[in-house]
């Protein structure tokens, strides 16, 4: 299969090339006398608490190799459909600006394939700026918390779409979706060199008004004209990480999203209104450190409940670099 000859190429093109450095710098620093201190990279989808010292950087190179294999209908019950295939690289990005002051921003590049149909193109960017509100002691009962200041810069291609491409060619929305997101972790002693590592998050995002002319990730046809108003976003998630050895750990993240319906104003001979969805999806790990400042993570991403979304599987590596 073609998707798998990219995967190969960009991995290993990944592996020769970045530079290797781990995860959340404030939790590998620590000193649990005496126990030596956990080494963490994880979890897979779950953000950090924790924001980069000023001066330092967490450079994380990524890839999700995602499978949409089914539809969840409007009665929770998943019906098989044609496979669409996509291949996500990119960079996991963050530079720290000032104490407690972070920017973090994630570059990607997709493949995409389907019915023997394929493109490559960029996605839209995350963008954050995230402020640290507080970083108790350690083994407090006081979380760690983050705030974050989110958006999407609209790079993705998300209208004048080819009808042939099966909608290969749609890497985008358009939107911005500016929002917030609030970030908590905690760790624990579980006895001997055994620690755990606890967070939880949510995030909300606005959808913005989006022109949309031809055919487009929305719908519509060769006439369309018209604005497209995504529906908001509401992302809820928790994670766990507990360490086997010093350098192995296993984790496991839990997340939940809901998004509101779409509406479409203007001229087009196609329905362009998306009903409300909902999704609930898992993705447990195993982690590797070779330090507290270099660490590999790899598992699997799936849904296993939804509504009006795609049922997915997803591999991913990463690999957790800080300097």
């Amino acid at each position: 299969m073609r998707i798998l000859k990219y995967f190969k190429t960009i991995f290993l093109f990944i592996a020769a090339s970045s530079p290797l450095f781990a995860d959340d710098p404030g939790t590998h620093e620590v000193i649990f006398d005496p126990y030596p201190s956990p080494w963490f990279t994880g979890p897979l989808i779950t953000p950090s608490p924790y924001t980069v010292d000023p001066g330092h950087y967490n450079i994380e190179p990524l890839i999700y190799a995602i499978t949409d294999l089914g539809h969840y209908n409007k009665h929770w019950r998943p019906s098989s459909v044609d496979n669409f295939y996509r291949l996500r690289v990119g960079v996991n990005t963050k530079i720290g600006l000032a104490k407690a002051l972070e920017l973090h921003f994630v570059p990607i590049v997709v493949y995409q394939e389907t019915q023997g149909q394929h493109s490559v193109n960029i996605e839209d960017m995350l963008v954050e700026l995230e402020v640290q509100l507080l970083r108790p002691k350690k083994f407090s009962p006081i979380p760690t918390i983050k705030l974050s200041f989110q958006t999407d810069f609209p790079l993705g291609k998300y209208e004048h779409l080819n009808p042939k491409k099966k909608k290969t060619d749609a890497t985008g929305t358009g939107c911005y979706f500016p929002g917030i997101r609030l970030s908590l972790g905690n760790f624990f002693h579980i006895g001997d060199f055994h620690f755990l590592e606890l967070r939880w998050y949510g995030s909300y995002r606005i959808g913005n008004p989006t022109s949309v002319k031809g055919f487009n990730a929305y719908g519509g046809d060769a006439h369309t004209r018209g604005t497209e108003y995504p529906g908001n976003r509401l992302f809820v998630g928790a994670a766990i990480q507990y360490n086997l050895t010093q350098r192995w750990a296993l984790a496991c993240d839990a997340r939940y999203n809901h998004s509101n319906k779409n509406r479409f104003s203007g001229k087009t001979m196609t329905a362009m209104k998306r009903p409300s969805s909902e999704e609930y999806s898992l993705a447990p790990a195993i982690e590797y450190n070779w330090s507290k400042n270099v660490g590999i993570i790899g598992g699997i991403w799936f849904s296993f409940a939804g509504r009006n979304v795609p049922q997915f599987v997803t591999g991913i590596v990463k690999i957790n670099t800080y300097f």
